[in-house]
C-alpha cells in the first residue's frame, strides 16, 4: 500500500521537506511512495528539471533510509489546452511515476477538454490523471468533459485515474468511480499532500471510495508492492 500524489518543499505551494513527507509514509506503514512535485509549467509553483534532477539524488541517498519502503520519482505534469505535458518526451520517461492534471483553461468547451484529456493518456509517461475534472467544492466547478469517454479511454490505454483524497477535491466524483468500475478502469486513492499533516487525508479518500462503490481489486495502491511496480512497468510498456 502507498500514496502517489504527494509534494514537498521542492513546490512553490509545498509546506514540508522530502525528509519529513518519507518519515511519516515509514509510519504509516507504506511500502511505496511517490514523490510528484509540480511541473515546470505550473507558474509560482513548477520546479526546474535541474531541481527535479537534484531531488532525484536526493532520494536515491534517502532510499537506504527506508529498505522497505520503494520511492518513486515523480511529477505532477500539466496538461496543457492541446494536451501536451512539461518537459521534453526523453526526460518524461525518465520519471518511475507521473500524474497528469489539468490546472488552467478551465472554461474551455467539453470537447476541447476532453481532447486534452485523451490526448494526455496517449503519452507513455503518463501513470494517472490527477483530479480529474479540477473542481474546487465551494469554490470552483469542474472542467466539463466526455465523461464515458474519458473512462473508456483510460481503460483502452491503461492509464489510472486519481481519487484525490482532499475534503476540497474529492475528485473523481462518485458516479464517476461506479461507471469507471463498471468499464474495468484502474483507480488510485492519492492524498496529493502538500504538508506532513495532509497525509491523513488518506481516511477520507478511502471513504469516498466506498460511496463510490470501489472494490480494492480497483484500486492499484491497495496492492502489495510488487503487484503494483509490475503493473506500472506494464501499463507503460502497453
Amino acid at each position: 500500500m502507498g500514496d502517489l500524489h504527494v509534494h514537498t518543499t521542492r513546490s512553490g505551494d509545498g509546506k514540508s521537506p522530502l525528509e519529513d513527507m518519507l518519515a511519516i509514509a515509514a509510519k504509516r506503514g507504506y511500502s511505496y511512495i511517490a514523490i510528484t512535485d509540480h511541473g515546470e509549467n505550473l507558474a509560482i509553483n513548477g520546479v526546474s528539471r535541474e531541481g527535479l534532477l537534484e531531488q532525484r539524488e536526493q532520494m536515491r541517498a534517502l532510499a537506504e533510509t527506508y529498505p522497505n519502503m520503494t520511492l518513486l520519482h515523480g511529477c505532477e505534469l500539466n496538461i496543457a489546452p492541446d494536451g501536451s505535458l512539461d518537459y521534453d518526451d526523453e526526460f518524461r520517461r525518465t520519471f518511475d511515476w507521473c500524474v497528469a492534471a489539468v490546472h488552467s483553461h478551465f472554461d474551455l468547451p467539453q470537447a476541447e477538454q476532453t481532447k486534452r484529456i485523451l490526448t494526455a493518456m496517449q503519452d507513455p509517461s503518463v501513470n494517472v490523471i490527477g483530479h480529474l475534472t479540477g473542481r474546487m467544492i465551494g469554490r470552483r466547478p469542474g472542467i466539463e468533459i466526455d465523461v464515458d469517454a474519458v473512462l473508456e479511454a483510460a481503460a483502452e490505454t491503461h492509464t489510472a485515474i486519481e481519487l484525490n483524497s482532499s475534503l476540497s477535491r474529492l475528485d473523481a466524483a462518485a458516479h464517476v468511480l461506479r461507471r469507471g468500475q463498471k468499464l474495468g478502469v484502474t483507480f488510485v486513492v492519492s492524498t496529493d499532500a502538500h504538508h506532513v499533516d495532509e497525509m491523513e487525508r488518506m481516511r477520507w479518500g478511502a471513504l469516498h471510495a466506498q460511496r463510490g462503490w470501489l472494490e480494492t481489486a480497483s484500486v492499484a495502491n491497495t496492492w502489495d508492492r510488487k503487484r503494483f511496480l509490475a503493473w506500472t512497468r506494464e501499463a507503460r510498456q502497453s
